[in-house]
């Protein structure tokens, strides 16, 4: 799932749990130039880059969420009295 950065001057893309970024020169018409990958930090989810690479979006799962209890009170009315 790799993402560009909206100047197009780096990729995005997921490594197992490590967020990559690859710089990318395209300077002139003849030549691409490829950066070595390096690592940003661990994440687990999806993500998307802010479109001038300083920010990203994180969507993570939040592990597994405890619905609260319900709690039904019967003849309530008889309890008033």
């Amino acid at each position: 799932m790799p993402f560009w950065r909206r100047d197009g001057k780096e990729l995005y893309y997921l490594r197992e749990d490590q967020l990559m970024a690859v710089p990318v020169n395209g300077a002139t018409r003849d030549a691409l130039e490829i950066g070595m990958p390096q690592s940003l930090f661990k994440v687990r989810g999806i993500v998307v880059p802010e479109t001038d690479g300083r920010r990203f979006l994180v969507l993570a799962p939040l592990g597994e969420v405890a619905t609260p209890p319900v709690t039904v009170i019967v003849n309530w009315e008889d309890r008033q009295k």
